[in-house]
């Protein structure tokens, strides 16, 4: 018989939806016991749209699914004060915990409130670390060498009271307290936050007079509209970096690495830290693949120490060299 030829040659399966969460709740936050968060809980979908179990495979007693959805990157969570959503606030919950591993959230007959959970009023930031020409395929690690240094400087920081300084002067003059010691607890190379802008602190000789920026102060706002006096926050950064090759670039070195920026003092300032590898489709001499450029790091500030209700704001971390 004569051959018949399809068209299109081939055709690509569409998606397919892993099915409904379950044992989802939201309670008043127990866990860091802050009274501006929420707990949302849930466990993972035990049926796809179609009825077939999803259950993953780590979960007990558990073989390989008969369906098998598409991997969820994200949890994503909506909410609004009109039921309309009209105006809703997004967050993408990563599905995944340390180096990537996927949130499995097994649904437990003894635990009905979910599984997994997340503190919601909890701020969270993510620092990509990229290399858009990489070939590196993405079974394998993108860095062998390099580092970062990350910083923070916040209200969860040390600080003193200031004049504030004026436009262009690289000078900080001090106010006058009791209370300062009569060494200065700012080093040459520490980070200084006044008004929301952040300085390299270049000389402390003045203390406790003054102290020297190595840049010009910027007025963030209206001259007119400037405080008299400002409270300024100083850190001293990590001394070394946070190494980027295979054997160092872990969540958990990462988190060690920001951990270096505070002291839990005199509120717990406990981070979490996530990491998702980023991949994207490659072809190389005729095959395809994916190849791997880059890391995200997913910082979640936990502690009773960036709460609102203490009047503690969280500021974005720096990258410094």
């Amino acid at each position: 018989s004569n051959a018949i030829s399809a068209n299109p040659p081939y055709a690509v399966p569409t998606g397919m939806l892993p099915g409904f969460l379950t044992d989802v709740s939201l309670a008043v936050a127990s866990d860091s016991d802050t009274a501006d968060r929420l707990r949302l809980a849930w466990s993972s979908p035990e049926l796809d749209v179609n009825g077939f179990s999803v259950l993953p495979a780590g979960c007990a007693g558990q073989t390989s699914p008969p369906s098998a959805p598409d991997a969820m990157k994200a949890y994503r969570v909506m909410w609004d004060t009109h039921p309309s959503l009209s105006n809703a606030k997004v967050y993408d919950i990563p599905a995944v915990n340390g180096d990537g591993s996927p949130q499995h959230c097994c649904p437990s007959d003894s635990n009905d409130d979910g599984v997994c959970h997340v503190e919601l009023g909890a701020e969270v930031q993510s620092v990509s670390i990229l290399h858009p020409q990489s070939s590196i395929p993405s079974s394998d690690q993108l860095f062998d060498s390099g580092g970062i240094r990350v910083a923070y400087v916040g209200s969860q920081s040390k600080s003193i009271q200031v004049a504030t300084p004026l436009q262009g002067s690289m000078e900080v003059i001090i106010s006058p307290s009791a209370s300062l010691p009569p060494s200065s607890p700012i080093a040459v190379g520490d980070l200084i936050r006044i008004q929301g802008g952040v300085y390299l602190v270049a000389n402390v000789d003045g203390w406790p007079t003054s102290i020297n920026l190595s840049s010009e102060y910027i007025l963030e706002t209206d001259p007119s509209e400037q405080p008299e006096t400002a409270k300024a926050y100083f850190a001293t950064p990590p001394s070394s970096c946070f190494d980027l090759s295979n054997t160092g670039n872990s969540a958990e070195s990462f988190r060690s690495h920001i951990a270096q920026n505070f002291d839990d003092s005199p509120f717990d300032e406990s981070i979490t830290v996530s990491r998702s590898t980023m991949i994207e489709p490659f072809e190389d001499g005729g095959s395809s693949g994916t190849r791997i450029v880059g890391y995200e790091y997913h910082i979640t500030f936990s502690g009773q120490g960036f709460t609102s209700t203490l009047g503690n704001s969280v500021e974005e971390v720096l990258i410094i060299s």
